[in-house]
């Protein structure tokens, strides 16, 4: 009784689908301080310019921006045991919604699968040609690149329900995994052609879901 009385507060109670999404992902690509005023700037312009003004609402706005806010300070924790923030990345060591053209040979989705989860697909083969794509944001850490990637998707009606079973589920779910290959192929190749000293074991960090 108590599991079926239990109500979600907060953000998790926001409408979830992708006006949530793009919101969030308007205000991460033109956010550069972290201070409330301007948070919330810059929410009534995502909601404004997405024609959501009947969806989400003052109150929902304020919600969207305490999320924002709490993102946009959280820690961001790296192999090497240092840290960082989204708030504390200087502008001259990252870039926003990096757009990329790249080539990629034929293919077979099952021998993919096989190499990167150990596991069959449907037998679907891809033919040689490009794929665009855009990295939401691409950053350097103690000498080493990084990319983020924000996900909006709502596992639950809380905190308590992003579990790391979950949490894989749906990564898995949405093949968040085949996009990190694409756009660790798509950086690498960019770093490799722009940077004499490039290498990928020393210079290529990876990737977070943010």
């Amino acid at each position: 009784n108590t599991l079926k009385n239990k109500k979600s507060i907060g953000v998790h109670a926001l409408k979830a689908g992708n006006d949530f999404g793009n919101i969030i992902h308007y205000v991460f690509e033109h956010l550069y301080e972290s201070n409330e005023a301007e948070i919330k700037t810059i929410v009534a312009n995502a909601v404004q310019y997405h024609g959501y003004q009947k969806t989400f609402l003052e109150k929902e706005q304020d919600e969207i921006s305490t999320f924002i806010s709490n993102i946009f300070r959280a820690p961001i924790l790296f192999p090497d045991k240092s840290e960082t923030s989204l708030a504390e990345i200087p502008l001259s060591k990252q870039k926003r919604e990096s757009e990329f053209l790249t080539g990629i040979k034929s293919f077979s989705l099952n021998d993919f699968y096989q190499i990167i989860r150990n596991s069959t697909a449907e037998e679907v083969t891809f033919e040689s040609g490009f794929i665009k794509g855009f990295i939401d944001f691409v950053f350097i850490h103690n000498n080493k690149f990084y990319m983020l990637d924000y996900k909006s998707n709502k596992l639950g009606i809380d905190k308590d329900d992003y579990t790391h079973d979950k949490l894989k589920e749906a990564m898995l779910k949405s093949k968040f995994d085949v996009q990190l290959y694409v756009y660790s192929l798509a950086l690498h190749r960019w770093l490799k052609a722009t940077f004499k000293e490039y290498s990928y074991e020393t210079h290529f960090g990876g990737m977070f879901y943010w």
